[in-house]
C-alpha cells in the first residue's frame, strides 16, 4: 500500500499541473508585447488549420516607429520548420507602412508557389524586417 504522503504529493502534484496548463493556455492568445524601436509580431488567428482551409493572421507593428515595407504583402512569406521557402505572395509594387500599434490582415491559401496544396505539417510565417515568425500546423 502507498504511503499517505506519497498519494497527498502526486495528488497536488497532478492539481498543480492541471492549473498550471489552463494558466496556459489562457496567455497563449494575448496581446503582444510592444517594445522601443522598431519591432513586428505575426499573429494566426489559431494553431491548427485544416487541409486546403485559408491561414488568417495579423501583422502587427509592435514596435515604437513606423515601419516600412517595399511592396503590399509586407514582405511576409511561408517556410518550413527548415526555412526552406515554401511560398511567397503576390508582391504588389505598392509601398505599404504600419505605424506603431497599427496591423494588416493577411491570409496565405496554404499553396506553394506552384499552386499546389502543401502537404499536412507546420510551417513557419515569416517577416523579413525586422525579423519575426510565427507557426502554424496544417493537419486532418
Amino acid at each position: 500500500m502507498l504511503a499517505k504522503s506519497l498519494v497527498a504529493f502526486i495528488s497536488v502534484g497532478v492539481v498543480s499541473a492541471l492549473l498550471f496548463g489552463v494558466y496556459l493556455e489562457s496567455v497563449k492568445n494575448t496581446a503582444p508585447l510592444f517594445v522601443d524601436g522598431p519591432s513586428v509580431t505575426i499573429l494566426p488567428e489559431r494553431d491548427v488549420y485544416a487541409p486546403g482551409e485559408g491561414v488568417a493572421f495579423l501583422i502587427v507593428n509592435t514596435g515604437t516607429v513606423k515601419l516600412y515595407f517595399e511592396d503590399s504583402s509586407l514582405g511576409w512569406s511561408v517556410t518550413d520548420l527548415s526555412g526552406i521557402g515554401i511560398y511567397k505572395p503576390d508582391r504588389g509594387s505598392d509601398a505599404q507602412s504600419l505605424g506603431p500599434g497599427e496591423s494588416a490582415d493577411m491570409e496565405w491559401n496554404q499553396t506553394n508557389d506552384s499552386g499546389k496544396q502543401v502537404p499536412d505539417g507546420i510551417y513557419k510565417i515569416v517577416v523579413g524586417t525586422p525579423r519575426a515568425s510565427a507557426t502554424v500546423t496544417v493537419s486532418r
